[in-house]
């Protein structure tokens, strides 16, 4: 900070104040600066780590004075490699790794971070362990094809299970699990930190991208959403995505709820004949691209859209 000496505003006219003026001017001064400059801090800081471009998918560092925590890990091997050295940079002990759900952009990066911190515990649901482990629904098998050397040969798998309610408790790093189960995933868990007033909400939101309806679960997936903004609402947390910039609450909801539901009512209006024809796929892709404009995909699937049309227009066959 300079410190130059200020100019004296009142020249040769100022007068000396008497002693007692004085000593009320020091306190008050001393009063002011005090209230202005607060040495309070917040228990811990939240970084966001992500590549832009089609597939972007966040990875949140927390760090507070003694310790870093991970949620999520990444898509691929080298991306995951990045992670693990920003916690290098920090220079902190790395106390756990946490997952929101078990699709493989969230997840494959894990080796990667258990190679730089090997014995390091990792915390997911029961339904994300068993996903990981199983590959039920075949994604790691695709993303090793599409990956190549950048996937791991094996899914790297958590080692503690948490459970909904539970407060995980780092040091000071304090998150409240919120499990909101299958919509986006078969499995959806979101990370409260009360003490920054802050929501992890994994895939129930993607932030201004295209995002991945193929499970047919997009009415599960408003439920939540409309659970959520009961749940939270009193509290307008600020919301850390799995996709997309960080934001505030009722904007990502709000948006997220209008992504879903403009999709499922295109598609439902072509329905008619019970079969959706190609010009008809087109036809919706046009009209909801227009509705939601210049948005990059979650995944770099060719196509991604057109398979969210095709896999809606599946689950409202069905509803």
């Amino acid at each position: 900070m300079n410190h130059a000496k200020r100019p004296n505003r009142l020249g040769a006219q100022s007068l000396p104040l008497p002693p007692t003026l004085l000593l009320f001017v020091l306190v008050f001064v001393v009063a002011l600066t005090s209230a202005g400059h607060s040495t309070a801090t917040e228990p811990f800081q939240v970084t966001r780590y992500h590549q832009p471009g089609d597939g972007s998918v966040n990875t949140f560092i927390l760090e507070s004075a003694t310790d870093v925590v991970v949620i999520d890990t990444q898509r691929t091997l080298s991306a995951g490699g990045e992670v693990a050295a920003e916690v290098a940079r920090i220079g902190k002990p790395l106390q756990a790794i946490l997952i929101t759900h078990p699709h493989p952009d969230h997840v494959n990066g894990l080796a990667a971070l258990l190679d730089a911190y090997p014995g390091t515990p990792v915390y997911a649901s029961v339904e994300a362990r068993d996903e990981m482990r199983t590959d039920g629904q075949g994604y790691f098998a695709m993303s090793r094809q599409l990956l190549g050397d950048d996937a791991s040969a094996s899914v790297a798998l958590p080692t503690k299970i948490f459970e909904d309610g539970d407060t995980l408790e780092f040091g000071d790093i304090a998150l409240v699990v919120d499990e909101i189960g299958p919509g986006e995933s078969v499995h959806m868990a979101m990370f409260y930190a009360p003490d920054l007033n802050v929501l992890f909400t994994g895939d129930l939101i993607d932030n201004e991208m295209i995002g991945f309806a193929l499970e047919g679960r997009t009415s599960e997936w408003l439920e939540q959403l409309a659970a959520v903004a009961r749940d939270y609402g009193d509290r307008q947390p600020l919301v850390y995505p799995g996709h997309g910039d960080v934001g505030t609450f009722e904007e990502l909801l709000d948006a997220q709820t209008a992504w879903l539901t403009d999709l499922r009512r295109l598609v439902g209006e072509n329905l008619d004949d019970g079969a959706l024809t190609d010009d008809e796929v087109a036809e919706i892709l046009v009209s909801f691209t227009e509705l939601h404009p210049a948005q990059l995909p979650v995944a770099p699937i060719p196509g991604l859209m057109e398979l969210n049309v095709r896999a809606v227009a599946e689950e409202l066959r069905a509803e």
